[in-house]
């Protein structure tokens, strides 16, 4: 039996986020009455049954996740649908974001097949393979201490020097990057699979697992996020901005 649940508050997924383009943001869209669901969830002996609940891969938090049991994964899928809303790409948080060592420890998906259905109830198929360093790119892999990488040498290939200053107080604000899972915040040392489209008005999106990219300590397949995404021309759009007409 699918598992349902419901959220009917109007939400914003994660924080603003910059594409490699120096006059194109991205952000995740306001999604309201959002309903999720799936045919396959993990629950383990003495956690709660929602723990790894495919809400929790809609909730705005990196930290939680929808998990698949152990060599359980194939024909593993996961759905939303939601009021009319516009977006233009998707972004997906593969894996157990908490951190690196859980993250590799742990299953991500590899081979995807993911089918939007816009409001005239066409469907658009996408399928394809995530790259498997979504936990975040080389780029986090510094340690300010010994100085094997600078900052600047991170951020070397910003091209416009506020881009570049961000970036470098980004990460000197935020040492423990080593460690971290995160999304793409910036463009080059960010984490997340993405994917690019024409916008259009979408009512569900539907994504199921067709191969992993094996754990090195467990067999659990997660996704810690999937947000639907829009180009903008500058950040703090009003909600009402992402829906359809």
């Amino acid at each position: 039996m699918k598992k349902i649940y419901y959220a009917t508050i109007l939400a914003s997924l994660f924080l603003f986020s910059q594409l490699y383009s120096d006059t194109v943001d991205i952000r995740d869209v306001f999604i309201s009455k959002l309903k999720v669901v799936s045919n396959k969830t993990l629950i383990e002996k003495g956690q709660p049954s929602d723990r790894y609940s495919p809400q929790k891969a809609f909730d705005g938090n990196k930290n939680t996740a929808w998990c698949v049991n152990k060599n359980d994964y194939k024909g593993a899928v996961i759905e939303a649908s939601f009021n009319p809303i516009k977006s233009s790409g998707i972004r997906i948080a593969n894996g157990l974001f908490i951190n690196r060592k859980l993250f590799y420890a742990n299953n991500r998906v590899k081979d995807y097949k993911i089918t939007f259905t816009t409001k005239d109830n066409q469907k658009i198929i996408k399928k394809g393979t995530f790259y498997d360093n979504s936990c975040g790119s080389s780029l986090y892999e510094y340690d300010l201490g010994d100085g094997s990488r600078t900052p600047e040498e991170i951020c070397s290939g910003y091209v416009q020097n506020s881009d570049k200053m961000d970036c470098i107080n980004y990460i000197k604000n935020n040492p423990k990057l080593v460690n971290a899972c995160e999304l793409d915040y910036y463009g080059k040392i960010g984490g997340g699979n993405r994917i690019e489209f024409s916008e259009q008005c979408f009512i569900s999106i539907k994504l199921e697992i067709l191969s992993v990219y094996p754990g090195n300590k467990y067999g659990d397949t997660c996704i810690s996020e999937i947000s639907l995404t829009t180009g903008v021309s500058q950040m703090g759009n009003h909600p009402k901005d992402d829906m359809c007409d």
